[in-house]
């Protein structure tokens, strides 16, 4: 794939082992979908910019706490523009120019009115635009709730699977939605640009709703509810459908593990785990299909079980009877876990205000291609000189931005 503009502003194609090098995007956006996007395009080495307003920069960049633009905005440069200022457009168009891709929660009904992108439908040369919004955004009239981006779990089906029976919903962590969004976002960008470069033409501006990705990760819900002709409803610590013995216990040291046994031989051994033999040959649970009548009592047995051993006794006797059993990991035994960090999946790639950072790697991985985290979170305006000069801006014309305080940098 030929990339239609490089960071200094020269076509080329891009070279093996550089993957996305010579891809130009540009990220508009304060909420974490299309931040994402952005993110999984600069892991790849695409020339991500993100487009601040000065002086407080991104809504990414304030979020809380600060280290998770430190994430957010890694292998990223920032472009500080006061948007508002008089002769702000013309710098602003000639950075859209050179653009190949902008990533954007704007839906396309409120483009006239934002600095950034109002005056991108008369540009000669138009990025492809990629919208990561709120469901409903870009169709208010088929949509007349509300358009926050809180609301994609619940109208995806998600929290309906989400708590136990007979009770209050489970409000999934906030920011799943938005990134399985970017990721879908990002590989569509992708998609359409091969679609353009290989056919010819342009590339077509897409919007993708927050529900989108959640929905298409619940694949089985529809087809299941037309099944039993009732959707699947939640079921506690147990997939829907549930015909498995699966449930969180609390070990004696204050620790929650899980366990699984999805098939009549797992089962057996589990409960050999439990209770011997004797537990193993009980009539009751001679089948999963018999045991799911009992699941209240086999889970008071592993309650029992599990709380009077410490976690390191539990997970050596899972071992030995090999039980699908381990442990409920926190951010604090992630980093420590040596199984993650040799493959990669937790770097370490700089200490920020003097303590190591560390953060998840890139994924995926594809042989040949040069991946990594390069760098953490830009301070404001870092890149903005370096960005006008890839669009033919003087080092005058640069200055004399500065100085009338256009530009940040």
């Amino acid at each position: 794939m030929a990339a239609a503009a490089s960071v200094l502003g020269k076509s080329h194609d891009i070279p093996s082992g550089e993957a996305l090098s010579g891809l130009v995007v540009l990220e508009i956006c304060a909420t974490p979908g299309a931040s994402f996007a952005g993110s999984l395009l600069a892991d790849f080495n695409a020339t991500v910019c993100v487009c601040e307003m000065p002086p407080e920069g991104s809504l990414m960049r304030r979020r809380q706490p600060k280290e998770w633009w430190q994430v957010s905005a890694r292998n990223k440069k920032s472009i500080a523009i006061d948007a508002n200022a008089k002769g702000a457009d013309a710098v602003i168009e000639r950075l859209l120019s050179h653009a190949d891709v902008v990533l954007t929660d704007v839906p396309p009904s409120e483009r006239t009115a934002h600095p950034w992108l109002r005056r991108i439908g008369s540009l000669e040369r138009r990025p492809l635009l990629v919208d990561v919004i709120a469901t409903g955004a870009d169709r208010p009239e088929l949509w007349p709730w509300s358009r926050r981006s809180d609301l994609t779990a619940a109208i995806t089906g998600m929290m309906a699977l989400t708590g136990h029976a007979n009770a209050a919903p489970v409000q999934p962590e906030f920011p799943l939605a938005e990134y399985l969004c970017g990721a879908l976002a990002a590989l569509r960008a992708v998609a359409e640009l091969r679609r353009a470069g290989t056919r010819g033409g342009a590339p077509t501006d897409f919007v993708v709703p927050l529900h989108q990705a959640v929905f298409r990760m619940i694949e089985w819900q529809m087809p299941i509810a037309t099944a039993l002709g009732r959707p699947e409803l939640r079921n506690g610590n147990a997939f829907p459908m549930n015909f498995s013995i699966s449930n969180m216990h609390l070990t004696k040291d204050g620790s929650y593990v899980t366990a699984s046994a999805a098939n009549d031989a797992t089962a057996k051994r589990l409960l050999e785990m439990l209770g011997g033999p004797e537990l193993r040959d009980d009539p009751r649970f001679s089948t999963l299909q018999k045991s799911m009548k009992e699941f209240s009592e086999i889970y008071a047995i592993m309650d029992k079980w599990i709380g009077e051993r410490t976690l390191s006794e539990v997970l050596e006797a899972a071992t030995k009877h090999d039980v699908v059993l381990g442990a409920i990991y926190d951010a604090k035994a992630i980093s420590g876990e040596e199984h993650l960090r040799a493959r990669g999946n937790i770097v370490q790639p700089a200490k920020v205000d003097g303590e190591p950072l560390p953060m998840p790697g890139v994924v995926p991985k594809v042989q040949g291609w040069a991946a990594a985290v390069r760098s953490v979170g830009p301070s404001l305006g870092e890149h903005t000189r370096e960005a006008l000069e890839a669009c033919a801006f003087t080092g005058e014309m640069i200055d004399q931005l500065i100085a009338t305080k256009i530009i940040w940098a």
